[in-house]
């Protein structure tokens, strides 16, 4: 009886002792399940944000400049005559083009929405909300959960981004794929090599959106080099047939339209370019000299009146200070770990080679800076949590600066019909084109340009596409009627010639 009672006893204790480890495991599933809820709660909220400052009154303030408008007459010419185009819009350099691919894409969203011109504008923001997640995933899986939200939360609330996704242009989808690259190269390193010819599309893919991209390829075959050198466990796994070829066929695809211009035209696009690309890399070194007119200083005071919106906006000289702070800051950390290849290092690694071709081009023009976009947010988000070790305080500085950012960038109507800001919006460009509908009568008529920039070609491209969507498009041949179209920066202007 004793005996039994003793084992009555035991079993009890066991009993009691299981479940109190039932329980307590329970009780951690909890904790997690409310973890990871509370964190998709709070990216969920970040895109809501994102989308909405990308979307809102886009039919009214969307802006079109004379280049998207380049775009889409060659996206509207490809649906009605079934003729693709090869390349897209010229370079700064004329001998130069930007890939097709943006084309493509704007042709897709023009036959869907039967030619209206905003859903040019709500591709490039859809493609931004895109970014946002990303970057937000790269930040939760190659740092930590708190630098991806942080990440995401001054991207999806950064006014330059905001502006440039709000953009129908062939610079908007080149955050997203920045981010693709940064992400597939992550993953290589960390021993996943079926990301490798993801790696090799979003290079090519790159290039046609612009020609500046390139800048990137140096940094990806160092960080191969650098593996095989150190003889890196994934380097092994990338020295497959399959990978390579498939590697192979994305590096290929994409440029297939610009290999069949190039044996038409002397291949200016590829050996040409790449020689011109050496050529500005030996400028940078000073080993040539530098032909360009534009100075450097004037270089330096484009990019910090730029970037001054990309941090935060109600003050440049804090986004310029955070800008500087976050790349010392990643320096110091590699130099002190010695690792080059992680993370850290290779965000460093393509924002500041990315930096020293936006500087070597000396090309004061916005076209470049979206490829710098998610590794400075990458670097400022990292710094932030580095510099303070009271993660609260750091919180409420990044909440604080994205919210003003999203107030200023919704007062300031998301910088059109403003100055200085990106010109008039879409709502006063259709109103010029129902003036000049009306005034026509019915009449043929020509369109001219008069005033900054209307030296370009495309000046007058946007409102040749807005008075072919409104029914009424000017005449390919000359005419007597000649409406004139200056824009300034309260108003535009049209007379009669």
């Amino acid at each position: 009886m004793k005996k039994r009672l003793n084992e009555n006893k035991r079993f009890n204790t066991q009993g009691r002792l299981v479940w109190s480890i039932l329980a307590k495991k329970q009780v951690r599933m909890r904790m997690k399940l409310l973890t990871f809820t509370r964190e998709n709660i709070f990216i969920l909220a970040i895109l809501m944000v994102g989308t909405f400052l990308r979307l809102d009154r886009l039919g009214e303030l969307m802006p079109l400049i004379g280049d998207q408008g380049w775009f889409y007459l060659s996206a509207r010419d490809m649906i009605l005559t079934g003729n693709i185009p090869l390349v897209g819009i010229t370079s700064s350099h004329t001998w130069l083009h930007q890939g097709p691919i943006w084309t493509y894409m704007l042709a897709g969203a023009l036959w869907i929405s039967n030619f209206n011109p905003v859903s040019g504008a709500a591709l490039a923001a859809l493609i931004g909300t895109g970014s946002i997640f990303l970057i937000y995933k790269i930040g939760e899986e190659f740092f930590s959960k708190k630098i991806g939200l942080v990440a995401a939360l001054i991207y999806a609330t950064s006014p330059l981004i905001i502006i440039h996704e709000r953009l129908a242009y062939h610079t908007s989808p080149i955050p997203f794929v920045v981010l693709v690259l940064i992400y597939s190269l992550l993953k290589v390193l960390k021993g996943k090599p079926i990301y490798l010819p993801i790696v090799a599309l979003s290079i090519s893919l790159l290039y046609n959106f612009e020609l500046a991209t390139v800048v990137f390829i140096p940094v990806v075959l160092f960080v191969l080099a650098l593996g095989i050198y150190k003889k890196e466990k994934w380097v092994k796994r990338i020295n497959n047939r399959k990978i390579i070829v498939l590697s192979m066929l994305g590096l290929l695809i994409p440029m297939i339209p610009i290999l069949i211009y190039d044996l038409g035209h002397g291949f200016p696009q590829t050996l040409k370019f790449g020689v011109w690309f050496f050529y500005k890399g030996f400028q940078l070194i000073g080993l040539v000299e530098k032909q360009s007119n534009e100075s450097f200083m004037g270089t330096v005071q484009f990019f910090v009146d730029k970037a001054a919106l990309l941090i935060f906006a109600p003050n440049a000289l804090i986004s310029i200070i955070a800008i500087a702070v976050s790349i010392i800051v990643a320096g110091f950390f590699i130099f002190k770990k010695r690792d080059i290849l992680s993370p850290l290092g290779i965000v460093l690694a393509l924002t500041v080679v990315g930096l020293l071709g936006f500087f070597a081009a000396g090309a004061r023009s916005e076209a470049y800076l979206p490829m710098l976009f998610p590794g400075i947010i990458l670097l400022t988000s990292f710094s932030i949590y580095y510099l303070f070790d009271k993660k609260l305080l750091a919180t409420l500085i990044v909440l604080s600066a994205s919210i003003l950012n999203a107030v200023f960038i919704v007062q300031n109507n998301y910088l059109v019909d403003t100055s200085p800001g990106y010109g008039p919006s879409l709502e006063r460009r259709v109103e010029v084109v129902d003036k000049i509908i009306k005034q026509a009568n019915g009449r043929k008529y020509n369109l001219d340009g008069r005033g900054e920039g209307s030296e370009f070609e495309s000046f007058t491209m946007n409102y040749e596409y807005l008075l072919w969507w409104r029914g009424n498009p000017p005449s390919s041949e000359k005419q007597n009627l000649i409406f004139v179209i200056d824009e300034k920066q309260d108003r535009i202007d049209v007379t009669i010639k």
